[in-house]
């Protein structure tokens, strides 16, 4: 039981958890990072994580596996365009983890995402 969670995604492989309370390591049975967000995606291939920071107004790219060995450093920090009202939604990257995807307000933003080293 994850007390106080309001949202939860799982990741492609089932492994990973993200709730708004933080990011669990579902096969080790614990939570790696207090990390969590609503709006958020796992990439196809189960490497990195996008999150939309409200309190910044910014898409930030993880590396999955950084995370879970404690490092909160984000790989890349995206500008979501600016908008008088309304939060993003939903956040999706494509099937080949090379684009990512931001609805909100009935618009969808799109970011490359570059090759990462992992």
């Amino acid at each position: 039981t994850i007390p106080y969670a309001q949202s939860a995604i799982f990741s492609p492989d089932g492994r990973w958890l993200l709730t708004d309370i933080g990011l669990w390591d579902l096969a080790a049975g614990k939570q790696v990072t207090q990390l969590g967000n609503k709006v958020a995606a796992f990439s196809p291939d189960n490497n990195l994580l996008a999150t939309y920071d409200q309190s910044v107004g910014k898409v930030m790219l993880w590396d999955i596996s950084k995370l879970a060995q404690g490092d909160e450093s984000p790989l890349m920090i995206l500008e979501a365009q600016k908008r008088q009202m309304g939060y993003p939604d939903e956040l999706a990257f494509s099937h080949d983890a090379k684009m990512l995807y931001l609805k909100r307000d009935g618009d969808i933003q799109i970011y490359g995402v570059p090759k990462t080293n992992i």
